[in-house]
């Protein structure tokens, strides 16, 4: 199923969902995060089955050489990989790769990508999730170049590939892994706020004509117009 159809798909999950139930933004987020997964993953903790502590044993052997992992108690549901992160932060132009591995992939994938990263020295913010979705792998880096490394890397991994679960059809993507750049916002989260507006503005119309990708991708033009870039309707941020 192409990238266009699988945003079809969706957006006509989310129309009969609202159809039967009052969700919000965070409940089509949460339906967007698990798109595509298999259901046999839904609810695998990876915390649980001992991922985050092994991760940190084992990039631990490294004494902080190129990267340091651990898992904050304020901020449990992640383990976090790092290495010369403020530089990252410092970039504009910062890249978000989302490498969405499947259950049984991701022991040994997670391991696989950090020890690329590791290995080359590059500079990095990432992620690893509790949970099976398709942003389970974040990596933050700090320039295109280091993005286009990592996806090369990936491209190559026959055993990453084999654990790829389809990327977000609303990002760029490329290789089977999906790209963003959202620096201080959640860009998952805005698509999730951007097709919960689009659902609830279709049916108060009551218009499907246009019901789809290419109405959904009218609207974000619409809205960016009327609400973002215009002064007198910044009060409709906070509403929508």
């Amino acid at each position: 199923m192409s990238d266009i159809n699988r945003v079809n798909q969706f957006l006509l999950d989310v129309l009969n969902a609202k159809k039967s139930y009052s969700i919000s933004s965070k409940q089509v987020y949460s339906m967007l995060i698990r798109n595509d997964v298999d259901p046999k993953d839904i609810g695998l903790d990876a915390s649980v089955n001992g991922n985050f502590d092994r991760w940190c044993q084992e990039f631990g052997r490294y004494n902080g050489k190129n990267i340091d992992v651990f898992v904050d108690p304020s901020w449990s549901y992640f383990c976090q990989f790092k290495n010369r992160h403020k530089e990252v932060m410092e970039k504009d132009d910062q890249v978000k790769v989302y490498i969405p591995l499947d259950g049984a992939h991701l022991t040994h994938g997670v391991e696989q990508i950090f020890d690329f990263l590791e290995k080359n020295n590059i500079a990095h913010l990432s992620k690893v999730g509790k949970h099976i979705r398709f942003d389970d792998v974040v990596v933050r880096l700090g320039s295109l170049e280091d993005a286009e490394k990592l996806s090369q890397f990936i491209n190559g991994n026959r055993y990453i590939q084999e654990g790829l679960v389809k990327p977000n059809p609303f990002a760029v993507t490329k290789d089977g892994i999906a790209f963003a750049s959202d620096r201080d916002i959640s860009y998952n989260s805005t698509v999730a706020s951007f097709v919960n507006m689009y659902v609830d503005d279709v049916r108060k119309k009551n218009d499907f004509s246009t019901f789809g990708a290419e109405g959904f991708r009218n609207f974000i033009k619409n809205y960016y117009n009327e609400v973002i870039i215009n002064p007198s309707n910044y009060n409709r941020l906070a509403s929508d």
